[in-house]
């Protein structure tokens, strides 16, 4: 099952073109958070929100979401739906990644890259942080740790 998961992953983030992101082989995100968004609503409202970061921001929104779901199914591995795979980016590999993989259903994770203007990337989350906390209850990730099924528990549960 595991096996399947990063296989279809790694086809994602090489059939997407994706590489060099927040989750790129071999670096870790410079800092990560998790909220639960609640139902589709919720998520709707969250992918607006990150395409409007975008536009604001000059940087480029993709949304693989339902690439990565296609590409679960034919790889036949079972996932909590809705499927949640978007980002922004800019050129410099600077941006941010956030998905719903192994978590619950509507449990976000984001993950943020440093690219090549690490002091422009700590300042561009911090502004994206504070526009999340604004409509979620935004928990940081510890470093030495990765996104577990948690935020939407310490709300009262995943709905």
């Amino acid at each position: 099952m595991m096996v399947r998961i990063l296989t279809a992953l790694l086809l994602i983030g090489v059939g997407l073109g994706f590489s060099g992101g927040a989750w790129a082989v071999g670096k870790r995100p410079f800092k990560m958070i998790q909220f639960c968004v609640h139902d589709q609503e919720g998520v709707n409202r969250f992918k607006q929100t990150l395409s409007s970061i975008a536009k604001d921001e000059g940087m480029q929104y993709f949304d693989g979401s339902a690439e990565l779901d296609r590409q679960l199914a034919r790889a036949k591995v079972d996932v909590k739906r809705p499927v949640v795979y978007v980002g922004v980016k800019r050129e410099d590999g600077s941006g941010l990644e956030a998905g719903n993989l192994g978590l619950d259903r509507f449990e976000i994770a984001i993950g943020f890259s440093e690219g090549k203007m690490p002091a422009e990337a700590l300042s561009f989350s911090v502004r994206v942080e504070r526009t999340l906390a604004e409509r979620w209850n935004v928990l940081a990730i510890p470093s030495a740790k990765g996104a577990t099924p948690l935020a939407c528990r310490v709300e009262g549960g995943s709905r």
